[in-house]
C-alpha cells in the first residue's frame, strides 16, 4: 500500500514529507513504547513485590540496550531521507525548474521546500550525523575507566548490545 492512498486529497503536503515526519517520529516513539510496555510494567511488578532496588541496574540496562538498538537501526533511514530533501533535478528549460527526485510533483527551492529543509532536514542531519555520535562518544569517554575495569558487565550497563545479548 502506498502512502498516497491514505492521504489522497486530504492535504496539500507531499506524501514524501509526511513519510519523513513519520520516520523521524518513530525513533522517540519506539523508545517511549519500549519503556511504557515492557520496562514500566516490570518495574511496577517488582515494586509491588519489594524487589525494585535489587533489579534497578538490570532494568536500566534493558532500557539503555533497547534505546541503543533503536539508535543503530533508524538513524541511517532518517539521515538518508533528510539528505534526499536536497536532491533536486532540473526538468525544464527555466532556471527555476528543479523538482524533488523522490517526489517529482514538488518544486525545489520554493518557500515551502525551504520550510521543510530548515524545519526537518537540517535539524535531523545535525541530530543524527553530529549530535548522537558526539553524545555517545562523550558518554563512553566518561565511562572508559569503568568499561576497562569491569569488562562485559560494564559494557552491558552502558548499553552496548552485543555483550548484553551474550550474557
Amino acid at each position: 500500500m502506498s502512502l498516497d492512498c491514505f492521504i489522497g486529497d486530504y492535504t496539500d503536503v507531499s506524501p514524501f514529507y509526511i513519510k519523513c515526519l513519520v520516520v523521524l517520529c518513530l525513533i522517540p516513539g519506539i523508545c517511549l513504547f519500549s519503556f511504557l510496555v515492557f520496562i514500566l510494567p516490570y518495574a511496577l511488578h517488582l515494586r509491588r513485590r519489594g524487589g525494585l532496588d535489587q533489579h534497578r541496574d538490570m532494568l536500566k540496562g534493558y532500557d539503555i540496550t533497547s534505546v541503543v538498538i533503536v539508535m543503530f537501526l533508524l538513524p541511517p533511514t532518517a539521515t538518508s531521507l533528510s539528505f534526499s530533501m536536497f536532491s533536486c533535478k532540473r526538468l525544464g528549460a527555466g532556471d527555476d525548474d528543479y523538482y524533488l527526485l523522490l517526489d517529482l510533483t514538488q518544486r525545489c527551492w520554493t518557500p515551502s521546500h525551504y520550510a521543510w529543509i530548515w524545519g526537518v532536514a537540517v535539524p535531523t542531519i545535525v541530530l543524527f550525523v553530529f549530535g548522537f555520535p558526539l553524545l555517545s562518544f562523550l558518554y563512553l569517554a566518561r565511562n572508559a575507566r569503568l568499561i576497562a575495569e569491569e569488562g562485559l558487565r560494564a559494557r552491558a550497563q552502558v548499553g552496548l548490545p552485543i555483550p548484553r545479548l551474550q550474557e
